[in-house]
């Protein structure tokens, strides 16, 4: 796993590159949960980018860390909510994906949703008779 100055290996690049195909045959050489310099995994640059179909393949790999966090504490789920990529929101948030958190966990991953224009995503990740979020 050869890395550039930033720790990225050519997996994190194709991320970056939304190049599914790239991606998808170095994901089954490279390790799926190798960390750049900023923590980040692949699958971070992935949400981070708002790259669905690439989201969804990595995802699904075996082994995948799909509650990882980077080095500033960011889920997944914080990175696609961050940046307002509601579809990477959903894709992550579905009965097989993460949504495996406390309120107080909900709470932390949707209050950046709405500082950043993602009320969408706050409104889908925590609904009013779920969770209060203004508390």
């Amino acid at each position: 796993n050869d890395r550039d100055n930033d720790g990225d290996t050519a997996l994190h690049m194709a991320c970056y590159r939304c190049n599914f195909e790239v991606a998808q045959y170095l994901a089954s050489r490279m390790d799926p949960n190798a960390r750049n310099n900023n923590g980040d995994y692949p699958l971070h640059i992935a949400c981070f980018h708002g790259h669905l179909e690439l989201v969804q393949y990595l995802s699904a790999q075996d082994g995948v860390n799909l509650n990882a966090k980077n080095l500033h504490g960011d889920t997944l789920l914080h990175v696609a909510c961050n940046e307002g990529h509601f579809d990477v929101v959903q894709c992550l948030a579905a009965p097989d994906g993460v949504r495996r958190y406390t309120k107080t966990g909900v709470r932390a991953i949707v209050h950046p949703a709405g500082l950043h224009g993602g009320m969408e995503a706050e409104r889908y990740l925590a609904p009013e008779e779920e969770v209060d979020i203004n508390a």
